[in-house]
């Protein structure tokens, strides 16, 4: 595992952290999460190990600076800031959730940056039935309500199945969240709301993937799919998962890097 203090964007010092060895170049830009990403480093590394040969992963968090006022295009700054600090061109992206949302804005305004991109449970504008269900994590986030809004992201997040056998350390993740933590997440909402890039997506002519799953309760299977339809990029979705179906499906991280592989 590797980080480094001297890395900045977004006005100041950024919780990110880069593993692997190999001479291609990830950058995974993840979706909401009530923890700062380094302290789940060493789970991510050992989820995606089957990239750590051929590439170097970069991922970089939002730590605890998400600004009141921030927005899709603020946070894809700061993503830009981050790679242009690294040197990064022509980076694979993988991105998911909210994170689906600032890469494909990434995308659109530094194409230099990505060089191929798949996307999974994301949207290119979040539809009503997004909106409201997004809208409750806001509101808990707003009433500095942890507990609970761990309990609802967990619950719409994740099947059912998965949070049965993970009982254990979606309890220990409820009582995780500092106030600071739980503010980002209101933030972060209505950042999401308020993007919409769908009559941009044809601008994007990088290689492309989306994934998604049909029982996401978060965001509509249609509003996977038309970010697929938008780009003109191949898509698969699966069934029997959620929205958090890139944590779920034992084969997804197979499927990504042989995407990826496929493209070079």
């Amino acid at each position: 595992m590797q980080e480094a203090a001297k890395i900045t964007y977004g006005g100041g010092p950024t919780d990110w952290f880069s593993f692997g060895r190999g001479e291609r170049t990830l950058v995974i830009i993840p979706g909401m999460s009530i923890k700062p990403i380094s302290q789940s480093a060493e789970a991510i590394a050992a989820s995606y190990a089957n990239f750590a040969d051929d590439y170097t992963v970069y991922l970089f968090g939002r730590g605890r600076r998400v600004r009141p006022d921030c927005t899709i295009e603020t946070l894809a700054s700061d993503v830009a800031e981050a790679m242009d600090g690294l040197g990064l061109r022509g980076a694979d992206v993988f991105a998911v959730s909210l994170g689906g949302m600032i890469a494909l804005r990434l995308t659109l305004s530094r194409p230099d940056l990505v060089g191929a991109l798949a996307l999974c449970s994301t949207c290119a504008g979040m539809d009503e039935a997004g909106k409201k269900e997004t809208e409750k994590w806001a509101a808990l986030a707003d009433a500095g309500d942890g507990a609970s809004l761990c309990r609802e992201m967990i619950g719409v997040i994740y099947s059912p199945e998965f949070v049965t056998d993970n009982r254990g350390a979606f309890d220990l993740l409820e009582n995780m969240g500092e106030p600071d933590d739980i503010n980002r997440i209101g933030r972060l909402v209505r950042a999401g709301a308020g993007f919409n890039a769908e009559s941009e997506l044809g601008k994007i002519t990088c290689p492309a993937f989306v994934f998604g799953s049909e029982r996401d309760a978060v965001l509509s299977p249609a509003a996977v799919r038309a970010v697929a339809e938008g780009i003109g990029c191949g898509i698969y979705m699966y069934e029997g998962y959620s929205h958090a179906v890139y944590d779920e499906a034992p084969d997804f991280r197979g499927r990504l890097k042989a995407f990826f592989d496929s493209v070079r």
